[in-house]
């Protein structure tokens, strides 16, 4: 389904990076980037700075496309986008933003570093990145992990195995 906007509608497409865009296919379904480098750092709510400008989406994306030479994911950039269900994260991503996939309710599996079957050097998931993702089952990630900070998987409680080792920060998977 279509949100019905006002005569106000939210933009479709724009810049989110140095060298980073963004846009909205024709039924606000497929979110896409295009270009290379990190993500601008975004705030959750408006009165601390810049949101995302593809919030407006959060209840219709179901499919993200990253390119290849995305190298930070935003804090808060796809917190609580309800419709997703898979997200992969290509080789050349260093690190994922705090809650940047938080409250992803629909979100069953992530793969990190594996989209073209090259491992990256070492990416880091910001804290309460995969929060409230509680159906959430499998998290593939590259040989190239370097920290995992605190509560990145709080309350995902359907993750069948917890590993944790020295590049853990702190309670990974409280509540869960």
């Amino acid at each position: 389904a279509v949100p019905a906007f006002a005569d106000d509608a939210p933009p479709t497409s724009g810049q989110c990076g140095d060298k980073l865009k963004w846009s909205i296919n024709a039924d606000h379904t497929v979110l896409t980037f295009t270009g290379s480098g990190a993500m601008w750092d975004y705030e959750y709510w408006r009165i601390y700075g810049d949101i995302v400008p593809w919030w407006d989406y959060r209840d219709t994306v179901t499919t993200i496309n990253f390119p290849k030479e995305i190298t930070h994911i935003s804090n808060y950039a796809f917190c609580y986008f309800s419709k997703i269900e898979r997200v992969w994260i290509p080789s050349d991503t260093l690190s994922l933003g705090k809650q940047c996939f938080f409250g992803c309710e629909n979100l069953e599996i992530v793969a990190l570093g594996t989209v073209d079957g090259k491992t990256s050097g070492n990416i880091t998931i910001g804290s309460e990145s995969f929060e409230e993702c509680g159906l959430l089952v499998s998290v593939y990630v590259s040989r190239g992990l370097k920290t995992v900070e605190w509560d990145a998987f709080e309350q995902c409680y359907n993750l069948p195995t917890r590993k944790e080792d020295s590049r853990v920060t702190g309670r990974v998977f409280y509540g869960g």
